[in-house]
């Protein structure tokens, strides 16, 4: 059983960008296949045999927020060594409490161990939004806060007690 990391996740930019980002993180999908089980592939499209009936996702919005928004990767290659480097914690995991504005998404979310810095810079990059990820793990006594605009990064870590 890993410690909970708790992340604040918060995305800003122009109205359009945000509403292509909100489409992934909200729209239902439907699951092709688990891979590994590290990332899921995922289709964003009604299977052709359910055309005419409502399209009935087999995830909850926010669910495998990674898998969700990183269909630009290849995800047949992540491995567990992939997932911790790459994208900051070790398996997927859910956005709850979503709140989508015109001009900025925000969410909670439990990681395994770490916060999802990788994931998170991947995102704000490809994008091209600016963002705020808080994060806090009390068993392992940290902190921290990534915020990313105007292209530019800082980041800031601290004991979290």
């Amino acid at each position: 059983m890993p410690n909970w990391c708790e992340n604040w996740i918060t995305f800003t930019s122009e109205p359009e960008r945000i509403v292509q980002l909100a489409r992934l993180i909200t729209a239902p999908v439907k699951c092709l296949n688990t891979g590994t089980g590290w990332l899921t592939q995922l289709s964003f499209d009604q299977p052709p045999w359910e055309y005419g009936e409502p399209f009935i996702s087999d995830l909850k919005p926010g669910d495998r927020l990674m898998s969700r928004t990183l269909g630009f990767l290849d995800k047949s290659n992540y491995s567990y060594h992939t997932m911790v480097h790459d994208l900051g914690t070790k398996w997927d995991f859910d956005l709850e409490n979503i709140e989508v504005k015109e001009s900025q998404i925000r969410g909670y979310a439990q990681t395994a161990w770490s916060p999802p810095s990788g994931w998170f810079r991947l995102v704000c990059k490809h994008y091209e939004v600016e963002g705020q990820l808080s994060s806090g793990e009390s068993g392992n006594d940290y902190g921290s806060l990534i915020i990313i605009e105007d292209n530019q990064e800082h980041q800031y870590d601290s004991p979290y007690n």
